[in-house]
């Protein structure tokens, strides 16, 4: 599949050789395009079909295996180390069957091994050098079975070695160099190993089966499989003899044959059956299996049908005069190889009348008809043309004429009411129908029959007591797992000097004593202990080494926990006196390491702050200050005394200073100055939405007072403006009393202009004017 590109037209095969852990498999497949119709459309797509299938079920890595278990076995008795039999030891065996998988798979690259087992039988170690001679001797057998399975795929297939293209091995007991020897004297040619012997088969079954299933979308890639085992139907048949008596007869066809593909949809038909009946779905001719081989199949018969309703359906339609052509069985093999049988059926013919409507003649028809009349006519209308032509009168002419003209007419009234007649009037006629009767059936599964609900809560209950059994088991491996830990922990840290100042001498020597005495047990007879015993022998020494432990940490954590390092930030603060923000920062960074002495100056650079901020940075009432400076004193002087308390006491003694005491001191200080912080944040903001609010109003007010001035002012203005009209009219009305007070006033230069470009006439009156004085003239020379 990811070598597309390779496959064409012409079909490759390819024999794949595969031995893996338990059987050999040889299959030939042919590789080559094929084109494909999916919606309408043609594709052309790779296919690969299975052509033939060889195989051994018993044959492979994990029986060469069990052969080199067993030769070790018997190396190590004949060594006589010891008295007992290491066949008899399952630990023993299992030792050495993990060593057989590594000898067979370093002798596949190496001609010799030397195999080396520590304490496989009372404590005694193995050591032999095993080579590859003896290792083909021990699988001889096992060789000479690597041939079959590609003689039984030839035969299958119908080929020759010489038709196959390639030969490629898989599987990682094909790594064995005698199994290579054999397959490449019967190919004649260097074998193809160019994929993945490991992985090749994983990445084929993840890619068919993303290809099958409906959640992921994959290139196309035909695959027909073949089948292995044949399907044959059993049915029995009455058979009438002459003289009226009658016996049964057993048929047998052939459903799915040898190297059929699939998947496949196939329909049988029974045409003796009249009443209801049922056959059988067995296998079909094995001859190409050995005993051994069809022995793994079981029962041969797969199920048994029964047809029921067909008694039913064939009276029903005898009455009809219907012919019954059969019961039709449909079968279909799946991808998976699985047969199903979908549907019944009995099918019937019967001869049905239909009316059947003369169709019209269509738009196109009647114009090819008029054109063929019009250039080739018809008989009568050549003979009416020969008659008048041959008659000289005219009257006769005329009367042919006319009587053309009516015969015409008549035609094509009968051929109107013609045409009435064929549309009005429907055809009968005989039609052949097929009916299809659908029919029940029953299976009864032969070789794998249903669960009872008996066994199916019998199974039920066994795969509980199974995965108890299975949880029991992680359970008992992590406890021992735990205590095994808990004791080279014990042995590891009591040896550690921090450990020894936290422990006393005896209290060291008890707990050394109890790890060593339960690592002996645990290793001899608590081997195979309950997960309950595992856990009394853990908490037995957690008694002893849980309080050391605990000192140690409680030493290791503490100066960490108390540690007073003043950052530059707080000489800044203490000698500047910066405001309370930058106070708050230094808090939530002190907070963030959890150390007491840190968050005891980091409260009390809080609470100076508060106390000395100025006046608009009031935020905290009196009783608050004074509740963080009573709790900033007492933990402080709490934290002196415990530590003069520590200091004089010895270290494999418990602390009186423990690290939960210092936690809980830092998470009160911590909780009251949160406390304040958010009070701080929350009056700020308040306090700061205030001053905005102020400030918006008042320049509101001030607009709105700027916006009353300007009216005020423009109204002045108007006043003035009027005013001064009045007198500059009262000026010139004084200026020109002798004159006629009707007297229009003096109009501005510019508007003079204006005025004397509108009396002036229009360019086209002169030209007027002469023409008037030419008529003038002419009136009076004809007077005269």
């Amino acid at each position: 599949m990811f070598r597309r590109k390779e496959i064409n037209e012409t079909a490759q095969n390819i024999l794949f050789y595969d031995m893996g852990a338990s059987f050999t498999t040889a299959t030939i497949a042919s590789y080559q395009t094929v084109k494909t119709k999916d919606r309408g459309y043609s594709e052309t797509n790779p296919q690969v079909s299975v052509l033939g299938v060889g195989y051994d079920r018993s044959l492979g890595g994990l029986e060469m295996q069990l052969r080199v278990r067993d030769f070790l076995g018997r190396k190590f008795n004949e060594m006589k180390k010891t008295s007992n039999n290491v066949f008899d030891s399952p630990r023993g065996m299992a030792k050495l069957m993990k060593e057989a998988a590594k000898v067979k798979n370093v002798l596949s690259a190496n001609t010799e091994y030397i195999s080396q087992v520590e304490g496989v039988l009372d404590d005694k170690d193995f050591r032999l050098i095993v080579k590859r001679e003896e290792f083909e001797e021990l699988c001889g057998d096992l060789f000479e079975r690597v041939r079959e399975p590609v003689d039984s795929a030839l035969i299958a297939a119908g080929m020759d070695i010489k038709d196959i293209h390639q030969f490629i091995i898989v599987g990682g007991n094909t790594r064995v160099p005698k199994v290579q020897s054999i397959l490449q004297e019967i190919w004649g040619k260097e074998l193809g190993k160019n994929i993945n012997a490991d992985e090749a088969a994983a990445l084929g079954a993840v890619y068919r089966a993303a290809d099958i299933g409906q959640g992921f979308k994959v290139m196309k890639f035909h695959v027909k499989e073949s089948v292995v085992y044949p399907i044959d139907v059993d049915f029995e048949r009455i058979i009438e003899k002459e003289d009226g008596t009658s016996s049964s007869k057993i048929v047998k066809r052939n459903l799915f044959a040898l190297t059929n593909t699939y998947p496949q949809k196939k329909v049988m038909t029974f045409n003796k059956h009249n009443s209801d009946f049922g056959f059988s779905i067995n296998y079909g001719d094995l001859m190409q299996l050995s005993k051994e081989q069809a022995g793994f199949l079981g029962s041969q018969n797969v199920s048994f049908v029964f047809v029921e309703g067909v008694t039913n359906a064939f009276s029903k339609h005898s009455e009809d005069g219907a012919e019954p052509k059969g019961i039709k069985a449909h079968f279909t093999m799946d991808e998976s190889g699985i047969l199903l049988l979908t549907d019944t059926e009995v099918v019937f013919e019967k001869n049905v009348t239909v009316e059947v409507k003369e169709e019209e003649e269509s738009t196109i028809s009647k114009i090819g008809n008029t054109l063929s009349k019009l250039f080739s006519g018809n008989d009568d209308d050549s003979e009416k043309l020969v008659n008048s032509t041959s008659d000289s009168s005219s009257e006769n002419l005329n009367k042919s004429t006319n009587g053309d003209e009516s015969s015409s007419k008549e035609g094509k009234s009968d051929e109107k009411n013609a045409k009435k007649k064929r549309s009005s009037s429907k055809e009968v006629k005989p039609k052949l129908v097929t009916v299809k009767e659908p029919v029940n059936f029953t299976i009864n599964f032969l070789d794998i029959k249903p669960f009872s609900p008996e066994n199916k809560k019998a199974s039920i209950e066994k795969i509980q007591s199974i995965n108890e059994l299975e949880n029991a088991r992680k359970e008992k491996e992590r406890m021992k797992n735990t205590l095994e830990t808990y004791i080279l922990d014990i042995h590891d840290k009591l040896s550690q000097e921090e450990y020894e100042r936290a422990s006393e001498e005896k209290t060291r020597t008890d707990t050394m004593q109890l790890a060593s005495q339960l690592e002996e047990w645990l290793y001899d007879e608590g081997y195979d202990e309950t997960p309950a015993t595992y856990k009394d022998r853990l908490k037995s020494l957690e008694v002893l080494f849980e309080p050391i432990k605990k000192r140690v940490l409680e030493h290791r954590q503490r100066p960490e926990a108390l540690k007073a390092r003043i950052d530059p930030v707080i000489v800044v603060i203490l000698v500047l006196g910066l405001s309370l923000i930058v106070a708050v920062g230094l808090w939530v960074v002190c907070s963030r390491r959890r150390a007491l002495h840190e968050m005891i100056n980091a409260s009390s650079m809080f609470l100076y702050n508060a106390q000395n901020s100025p006046t608009g940075e009031k935020w905290f009432t009196d009783v608050e200050l004074k509740t963080l400076d009573n709790l900033i004193i007492n933990i402080q002087k709490w934290l002196e005394e415990k530590e003069e308390e520590q200091d004089n006491l010895e270290l494999y003694k418990n602390p009186v200073l423990s690290i939960r005491s210092i936690s809980e001191k830092i998470d009160s200080l911590d909780r009251e100055v949160k406390y304040m912080l958010n009070k701080a944040k929350i009056t700020k903001a308040k306090r700061e939405r205030e001053a905005a609010e102020a400030k918006l109003k008042e320049a509101q007010e001030k607009a709105r007072a700027e916006k009353e001035a300007r009216k005020k002012k423009n109204k002045t203005d108007e006043e003035e403006e009027i005013e001064t009209e009045a007198e500059s009219e009262a000026e010139v009305e004084n200026g020109n009393g002798g004159e006629d007070s009707r007297q229009e006033p003096s109009m501005p230069v510019e508007d003079e202009d204006i005025e004397k470009e509108q009396i002036e006439e229009p360019e086209g009156q002169p030209e007027e004017n002469e023409s008037e004085q030419n008529r003038r003239k002419t009136s009076e020379n004809l007077g005269e």
